[in-house]
C-alpha cells in the first residue's frame, strides 16, 4: 500500500501539469476546431526558455513562467495569424487535413531550429526545489513537482474564470459556438482565434517551464507530451476544457499507477488501454456533451 500511495501522489502531481497543458490544447479545438500537432513543441520552447533564461538571469522559475507565457504566446498568435489561419475555413474535412500538415510543419521547424541553435543534448533546470523533498505519512513529495502541479492547477482555474467571467472570455465562447452569429453582434472572430491560440501556446510554454525543473528537455522531447495530451483531450471530450482537465489528471494517475503491474518499458500501453475502454463505453468522451469551452 505504501508504494501505491507514493505512485498515486506522483501521478496526481504530474497529472496536474498534464491537465493544464490539455486544457490549453482543448481551448484551441473548442474555439477554432484546429488540430494542433505543434502543441508539444510549444511546451519544449517553454522548457528551453527556462533553461536558457535562468542561465542568463537567475530568477524565480515562476517569473520565467510569466515571461514564457508572454513571449511564446505572442509567437503562437503570430503563427496562427500568418500560417494556421490559412488552413481553417468552412470546408471542415479539407481544413483538418491542412491543419495536420501545417501544424506538423510548424513542429518540424521548431525542432530543427532548436537542434541548430542549442544542440541535441538533454538539459534540465537545476534548482534547489528540484532536489528537495519532504515526507507526509511515509510518502515523499518532491517540491518541484508540487510547485509545478499547484501552479498548473491555479492557471487552469484562472482560464476557467477568464472564459466564464470576463467579456473577452465570453466573446471567445461565442466565437466557438457560432462564428457567423458572433460576427453579427460585433465580435472580431479573427482576433478571437489569435487570442485563443496565443493563450493556448502561452500556457504550453508555462507548463514547459514547470516541467523542466524535474524533466530533461531536448529538441525532440515534444513527442513524449503531444500523444498524452491528445489522448487526454479526446478522453475528456473534444472541445471540453473541463473534460480535458480531468483527462489530464486521469492520464497522470494511470501512467504512474500502472508501474504497480507492468514494466516501465510498456508503461504507455496502460494509458491506451484505459483510453479505449472509456471510448467503448462513452464514445464522446467523459464530458463530451457538457461544454465546448
Amino acid at each position: 500500500m505504501q508504494q501505491f500511495y507514493q505512485l498515486f501522489v506522483s501521478g496526481l502531481l504530474m497529472g496536474g501539469v498534464l491537465a493544464m497543458l490539455a486544457s490549453g490544447l482543448a481551448l484551441i479545438f473548442g474555439v477554432m476546431r484546429v488540430i494542433n500537432f505543434a502543441h508539444g513543441d510549444f511546451v519544449v520552447l517553454g522548457m528551453y526558455f527556462a533553461v536558457l533564461g535562468h542561465g542568463w538571469l537567475p530568477v524565480n522559475p515562476l517569473i520565467l513562467g510569466v515571461g514564457a507565457f508572454v513571449v511564446v504566446g505572442v509567437v503562437g498568435a503570430f503563427v496562427q495569424r500568418i500560417l494556421v489561419s490559412r488552413v481553417t475555413g468552412s470546408d471542415e474535412a479539407k481544413s483538418h487535413k491542412g491543419q495536420i500538415i501545417m501544424t506538423l510543419g510548424v513542429a518540424l521547424v521548431i525542432q530543427n531550429l532548436l537542434l541548430m541553435t542549442v544542440g541535441p543534448n538533454s538539459r534540465v533546470l537545476r534548482l534547489g526545489v528540484s532536489r528537495s523533498s519532504f515526507e507526509v505519512g511515509g510518502v515523499f513529495i518532491n517540491q518541484a513537482r508540487l510547485l509545478a502541479s499547484i501552479t498548473a492547477v491555479a492557471m487552469t482555474a484562472a482560464l476557467f474564470l477568464f472564459l466564464a467571467k470576463t467579456r473577452t472570455g465570453r466573446s471567445l465562447r461565442a466565437a466557438a459556438d457560432d462564428p457567423v452569429a458572433a460576427t453579427y453582434v460585433g465580435i472580431d472572430v479573427t482576433r478571437a482565434h489569435m487570442l485563443a491560440f496565443g493563450i493556448s501556446t502561452g500556457m504550453a510554454a508555462t507548463g514547459g517551464v514547470l516541467l523542466v525543473t524535474f524533466f530533461a528537455v531536448n529538441p525532440f522531447v515534444s513527442f513524449d507530451f503531444v500523444i498524452l495530451l491528445f489522448v487526454a483531450v479526446v478522453l475528456g471530450g473534444l472541445g471540453s476544457i473541463t473534460g480535458a482537465f480531468f483527462g489530464g489528471l486521469i492520464i497522470g494517475l494511470v501512467q504512474s499507477l500502472s508501474l504497480l503491474w507492468i514494466p516501465l518499458e510498456i508503461q504507455t500501453l496502460s494509458i491506451f488501454v484505459v483510453f479505449l475502454a472509456v471510448l467503448l463505453i462513452r464514445p464522446q468522451g467523459l464530458l463530451g456533451n457538457s461544454v465546448r469551452a
